[in-house]
């Protein structure tokens, strides 16, 4: 056996006291997200020009959504971006996208979250504008019905969570993460990231420790920009601890704070664990990419001079706080959209607060490592 790799129920098993915090199953179904603007519709680009990058906001339509004046809709679902950039394909075709979470633009009726349209928004001061239309995009929610034991818990904690938006041929992209939270607050310097950490894959069902202690730095719409360690990665899931993702961050990203490398893409949070989506295995399966290839075929959108995002973004609070004025204006429910509730999409398993949970969260994951076969506390290069 590799003496950092194991088995993902041999890992969970040995930390479960720690990682049986939380409630796993999927949460509760947020509220639709907003249909067409008059600054964009499903067939036709935004007029007003958009600039969008890492951990900015996105808004995911339904069919008929209510517009409540301004470009703003009522039942609005939200999201942060990831990375954008430039893919060539394996048959040597160019595709502009933003990456995202698949649960952010999931189209498949999964149990417990909503069903989205394939056309996607920036939530400007001049209303939601069309930014492109969902491309390549996988979102496994849990556990099958016909789940083994052998199989669940890697069904539980590996599924999916990838989604790449084609980009309109008018949206300006960045590399730079400029790091602003729901009220707007920056939340450090800006990074320009420089491409995507390509590990080496794992088969479904495996482990690896080879990234335990490593730095992970996050960006998403909700809480800016938070730091923590990566404990152990899965084939769909670098976790870490001593941050906490919430509503709204899914679909930022996670990044190596030394490299400046996207190392993933936000996806779940399960009491002080929380989980990323690999960003290198969603290029290869999209796009048909070798292993080891991916930044060979994926090149960082550049970096505007002068530009500020900020600027041009309503945040997630003020659209809440909008939205929910207008409910109270007028109380009977709308369609889509029911009581027009304006909550960001959540993780699909949402964080449970524990007390001195994240503060022995190393040292608890550290014990249960050390008890997988051949696993040894000093060498942890790849």
């Amino acid at each position: 056996m590799n003496p950092f790799r194991a088995t993902l129920s041999t890992l969970l098993i040995a930390t479960m006291p720690f990682a049986a915090i939380p409630a796993a199953g999927a949460a509760a179904a947020p509220a639709p997200a907003p249909g067409p603007a008059e600054n964009g519709s499903p067939t036709r680009p935004a007029t007003t020009p958009v600039l969008v990058g890492p951990g900015d906001p996105i808004r995911i339509p339904v069919k008929d959504a209510e517009d409540i004046g301004g470009g703003v809709h009522a039942g609005t679902g939200m999201c942060s971006a990831n990375m954008p950039g430039t893919v060539t394909d394996a048959d040597g075709n160019e595709h502009r996208v933003l990456i995202t979470a698949g649960h952010c633009v999931d189209q498949s009726e999964t149990p417990g979250m909503p069903s989205f349209g394939d056309t996607i928004y920036a939530p400007t001061t001049d209303g939601d504008v069309r930014i492109g239309k969902t491309g390549p995009a996988r979102f496994n929610a849990g556990p099958a019905e016909d789940s083994t034991p052998d199989t669940w818990l890697d069904e539980l904690f590996n599924g999916s969570d990838w989604a790449f938006i084609e980009l309109d041929d008018n949206v300006a992209t960045s590399s730079v993460s400029e790091s602003f939270d729901e009220d707007g607050e920056v939340h450090g310097e800006p990074v320009e990231l420089t491409g995507i950490v390509d590990y080496e894959d794992l088969e479904p069902g495996e482990v690896s420790v080879d990234n335990l202690g490593k730095p992970v730095c996050t960006d998403g719409n909700r809480t800016g920009r938070q730091c923590g360690v990566q404990v152990f990665r899965v084939r769909n899931g670098v976790w870490a601890v001593l941050l906490q993702l919430d509503h709204g961050d899914s679909g930022g990203m996670a990044y190596d704070p030394e490299s400046r490398r996207v190392i993933g893409i936000n996806s779940m949070a399960v009491g002080p664990l929380n989980r990323f989506q690999p960003a290198d295995i969603a290029i290869e399966e999209a796009y048909g990419i070798p292993d080891g290839e991916v930044n060979g075929h994926f090149e960082p959108a550049g970096n505007p001079d002068g530009a500020n995002r900020r600027d041009q973004y309503r945040t997630i609070n003020e659209d809440t706080e909008t939205i929910e004025a207008h409910r109270e204006a007028n109380p009977e429910p709308g369609e889509p959209g029911g009581d027009g509730s304006p909550l960001p999409i959540p993780l699909p398993a949402e964080a449970v607060s524990a007390a001195g949970a994240a503060a022995g969260a190393a040292a608890t994951v550290a014990g249960g490592l050390a008890s997988i076969p051949g696993f040894a506390a000093g060498a942890l290069g790849r």
